[in-house]
C-alpha cells in the first residue's frame, strides 16, 4: 500500500514575486509494502550539477521481515523538468552483528560541506541503531555522505551513540569554531546512563571521535537534550551557535552556547518555555537572517505557538514574534517548522510552519503556512496551502533545498 504521498512545491516565475504563488510540481508516492514514506531533507545540490536535490527517507520497510535492510534513504536528482525515476536508494547500515533494525531513516538532514571538497553532504540517521547485541542499545547513530559527481551509497562517515538508551540524533549544517568547515551536534532523546552531547568538526579529513563534549548538568539537574542543533550565527560573531532544548521540564527550557574554538562549559543563554503543552514536543529550526540585519534567527514551538527569536550583537532571550493560531487544531500547529529557503526571491529567507492535524470535514488533513521573511517580517501567513484528504495529514514534515 501506498503510504503518503510527497508534495513538492516551488516559484515558477521570475524573481523578485510581490505576491507569489506555490504551484505543484510533482507528486511522489511511498513504493507498496509498508514504508513510511515521509521523512524529507534538501540537502543542496549534492552532485554539482546545478539543480538543488532532495531526500525522502523510509525507516521501515517491512516489519515482518527480520534483516537488517529495514529502512532506505532516496536521493532525488533535481532537474528542469524534475524526473522522479532519477534517484538512488542508499540502503539501510546493518550494526557488527547483522542484527536487526528499524530506524534508519527517521530523520536525514543537510550537514553542509563537512570535508571542504566544495559539494554539500548529508546524513540519515537512525535513533535506534545498536552498537552490537550486546550493547549499547538504542544508542543512535548517524551516517554521513560525502557529496560529489558520483555519490557513494556507502557511508563515509559514522557517528554512534555512546550511551544505552540515548536515541542519539544527529544534526549539522553550522560552522561552531569559525573553521570555515560545517560541524555536527549529537541530542541526547532519553537516557538510563547520561552522557554527554557530542560535537563532532569538519575538516580536510573528518573522523567519528567527538571533538568536544557538552555534559548536559546545568545546576543540579540533568538535561534531556533533544532536539540540539546549530542555529546560525545568534550573536554576530562569525562563529554558529548551538541550541540544546529539554521539553521535559515545566513549561521546557533551551540553553544556547555561542560557537567558539576551545569548547563548551555553561550556557551563554538561557530560554525559558512554554514550548511543551500537555506532554508535546518541542519544535527547533534555524531560520538563517529573516530580516536582513546580518544577525541569524531561530525558532521554539510547541504545538500551539512559533517563538521567533532575532539575533543581534547583543540578543536577550525574549521572543521577538509570535505566530499562534487560535483555531482548535488538535494541537498540531509549530509541530514542525523549517527555514532557511527564499520562496518569493526578495533576498529574506522565509519559515514553513506545519499544522499536520488540522481537521474540517478532512480528519486530519493537515496544512501549511508560508511566512515571508523582511525588514519587518509579522505573523500573519503569507500562503496556505491544505491537505486534500482525510489522514493526509499534510505538511508533517517540510524541507528547503
Amino acid at each position: 500500500m501506498k503510504v503518503l504521498s510527497l508534495l513538492l512545491v516551488a516559484l515558477l516565475t521570475a524573481p523578485p514575486l510581490a505576491n507569489a504563488e506555490l504551484v505543484e510540481l510533482v507528486t511522489i508516492y511511498g513504493p507498496p509494502g509498508g514504508d513510511e514514506f515521509y521523512h524529507v531533507c534538501g540537502p543542496g545540490d549534492v552532485n554539482g550539477d546545478g539543480y538543488a536535490d532532495f531526500i525522502i527517507s523510509s525507516p521501515v520497510r517491512d516489519r515482518s521481515r527480520h534483516e537488517c535492510e529495514n529502512g532506505y534513504a532516496r536521493l532525488y536528482f533535481g532537474g528542469d523538468p524534475i524526473d522522479t525515476s532519477n534517484y538512488i536508494t542508499i540502503p539501510a547500515v546493518c550494526n557488527e552483528e547483522q542484527h536487526m533494525l528499524y530506524g534508519f531513516g527517521q530523520y536525514c538532514t543537510k550537514t553542509g560541506d563537512m570535508n571542504g571538497d566544495g559539494y554539500p553532504d548529508f546524513l540519515v540517521g537512525d535513533p535506534e541503531y545498536d552498537y552490537s547485541y550486546w550493547g549499547p542499545w538504542n544508542s543512535g547513530a548517524g551516517f554521513v555522505y560525502w557529496g560529489g559527481p558520483t555519490i557513494d551509497t556507502l557511508p563515509g562517515l559514522r557517528l554512534l551513540g555512546e550511551t544505552f538508551n540515548t536515541w542519539s540524533k544527529f544534526h549539522g549544517l553550522g560552522d561552531i569554531n569559525g573553521d570555515f568547515y560545517n560541524d555536527i551536534v549529537a541530542s541526547t532523546q532519553w537516557t538510563d546512563d547520561v552522557g554527554p552531547v557530542n560535537i563532532y568538526l569538519g575538516g580536510e579529513s573528518p573522523d567519528s571521535i567527538p571533538d568536544f563534549e557538552i555534559w548536559p548538568f546545568f545546576g543540579q539537574y540533568p538535561v534531556i537534550a533533544e532536539p540540539a542543533k546549530i542555529i546560525g550565527d545568534y550573536n554576530g560573531d562569525g562563529k554558529d551557535d548551538i541550541v540544546l532544548c529539554n521539553p521535559m521540564v515545566e513549561f521546557g527550557i533551551a540553553y544556547m552556547f555561542f560557537g567558539c574554538e576551545t569548547g563548551f562549559q555553561q550556557p551563554d543563554l538561557v530560554f525559558q518555555g512554554p514550548w511543551l503543552h500537555l506532554g508535546w514536543r518541542t519544535s527547533l529550526a534555524g531560520c538563517g537572517d529573516l530580516n536582513g540585519d546580518g544577525y541569524d534567527e531561530f525558532t521554539l514551538s510547541n504545538n500551539h505557538t512559533v517563538y521567533i527569536y532575532l539575533g543581534s550583537e547583543d540578543p536577550d532571550t525574549l521572543p521577538d514574534i509570535l505566530i499562534r493560531e487560535e483555531e482548535d487544531t488538535l494541537r498540531g500547529f509549530g509541530s514542525y517548522v523549517s527555514g532557511g529557503g527564499d520562496l518569493n526571491r526578495d533576498g529574506y529567507p522565509d519559515i514553513a510552519v506545519s499544522d499536520s492535524w488540522w481537521s474540517d470535514v478532512r480528519i486530519q488533513a493537515g496544512r501549511l503556512f508560508i511566512y515571508y521573511g523582511g525588514e519587518n517580517m509579522d505573523s500573519i501567513p503569507d500562503i496556505a496551502i491544505y491537505g486534500e484528504d482525510r489522514y493526509q495529514r499534510f505538511g508533517m514534515e517540510t524541507a528547503f533545498p
